[in-house]
């Protein structure tokens, strides 16, 4: 499995045609790096909260 992320490499990959060959291509750049590393994202954090809130009520 190849990921591949950042918007200036999704673009080169694509400019080169080389985009056919990777599985998954994001353009979030350094928060997808941060979430594979399990860094805690302040709007995923958010709306977990906001999940559990709902089901609560």
């Amino acid at each position: 499995t190849t990921i591949v992320s950042g918007g200036h490499l999704t673009a080169a990959l694509k400019r080169y045609g080389l985009a056919d060959k990777i599985n998954h291509i994001s353009t979030a750049g350094g928060a997808l790096v941060l979430y594979l590393t399990g860094a805690k994202l302040p709007m995923i954090q958010v709306l977990e909260e906001a999940a559990v809130r709902y089901r609560s009520k």
